[in-house]
């Protein structure tokens, strides 16, 4: 049995000047004339049909909502499917079908007791767990004087993630620990291709021996090989309501979690490891494609909070990116501001109307408007990759 709501409790002027002319009506009738009474059951008949109409429209509606993706990103398309059958010998007229998702749609004229199909294409405008509101059916018919509504089943929530952008590739000061096998760097190995050669140590394996060089030199000179390891990174979200400007999807808090996303499902589709807090939520260090889902289905639905969790970490062993405004950098003590990386919006791009008046740090990417965010992802600008 599907859930109904009840009848939509809205009465409109129609309502009301219906019951004026029967007041009205009676009054003169009992007063001047009986004839004129002959149209209190004309009265009556309109008002209980403009009550009941719309309540026995709906009533008998069964249907059901489903979402052909699962999860999809910011201002994606999705389709989606309305089934839908009325068990009353009453035609669905003048029924509109509320989804959360753009305008309502009307429901096609069908016949009772028919099962249809209604095909919809909608358009995801913001990150969320959709529909955000119960979708339902609403109807006046068939003279508007009040409105009835039932919800609408739905078979799977849509996830909306938010959207992403191509970052540059992980900053050689995210490899910590060595794995062979895993992302090449700058740094000197043993696993990689030759990146230089060096002095020769002793212990050092005679196959390493560079022989042009050696000759060169005079003395022992060995290959040097980049090394391989695993990118490890905390991701820290700065969710304090009083760090950010702004509002709707344009906001500071809004591009900080897109530029999250962004890092994190990057990254680790190059075989990094993310760790991620955002106020309270916190998601451990791990890699792989089952790591990017669970924080961008996160970051989905974080929320601005209180919970300062990034003062948790202190004292982290693997790199810090704090992702924030420049009035967020400036509340944070001096340990972490010297320690960590990161990205500093500047809240006057992003509707705040005062300044911060803080010295530019060397390691922090200040992010001038969202349409400086794609380059410094990338690198074309000054990305993490660059910062010292």
């Amino acid at each position: 049995m599907k859930t109904f709501d009840g009848l939509l409790q809205r009465v409109n002027k129609g309502v009301l000047a219906l019951l004026l002319c029967t007041i009205v009506v009676a009054v003169v009738g009992y007063a001047f004339h009986p004839r004129v009474l002959m149209l209190l059951p004309l009265l009556l008949l309109l008002f209980v049909i403009g009550v009941a109409g719309p309540w026995l429209t709906v009533l008998g509606l069964c249907s059901e909502l489903r979402f052909d993706k699962e999860r999809v990103h910011e201002q994606e398309e999705v389709s989606a499917t309305l089934r839908y059958s009325q068990k009353l010998p009453l035609p669905p007229w003048g029924v509109i079908a509320e989804f959360g998702l753009g305008d309502p749609r009307w429901l096609p004229a069908s016949l009772p007791y028919r099962a249809e199909e209604l095909k919809l294409s909608l358009v995801t405008p913001h990150r969320g767990a959709y529909p955000l509101a119960v979708p339902r059916f609403r109807s006046g018919f068939p003279f508007g004087l009040c409105y009835a509504r039932k919800s609408i089943a739905v078979d799977q929530k849509l996830i909306v993630w938010p959207r992403t952008f191509p970052v540059a590739a992980a900053p050689d000061w995210l490899s910590t620990d060595a794995a062979i096998g895993h992302i090449e760097t700058r740094r000197a190995g043993t696993d990689g291709e030759t990146c230089g050669v060096r002095a020769y140590r002793r212990g050092d394996p005679m196959r390493w021996i560079h022989w042009t060089q050696t000759a060169r030199h005079g003395h022992m000179m060995v290959r040097e090989f980049q090394a391989t390891g695993t990118p490890k990174t905390l991701i820290v979200l700065d969710c304090d309501p009083q760090s950010h400007v702004g509002e709707g999807t344009d906001s500071s808090f809004e591009w900080s979690i897109r530029i999250a996303a962004s890092l994190a499902s990057g990254w680790l589709a190059a075989g990094a490891e993310v760790e991620l807090r955002a106020g309270a939520l916190h998601i451990p260090a791990t890699g792989g494609q089952r790591q990017s889902r669970a924080i961008l289905d996160g970051l989905a639905t974080v929320a601005l909070s209180q919970d300062r969790m990034h003062r948790v970490a202190i004292g982290h062993n693997i790199p810090v990116v704090f992702i924030s405004t420049d009035i967020g950098w400036a509340r944070l003590d001096r340990q972490q501001s010297r320690a960590w990386r990161g990205f500093a919006l500047v809240n006057t791009a992003f509707g705040g109307d005062r300044t911060v008046a803080t010295a530019p740090l060397d390691h922090v990417v200040s992010l001038y408007g969202p349409a400086s965010i794609p380059a410094n992802l990338l690198g074309h600008g000054r990305g993490l990759a660059d910062v010292a």
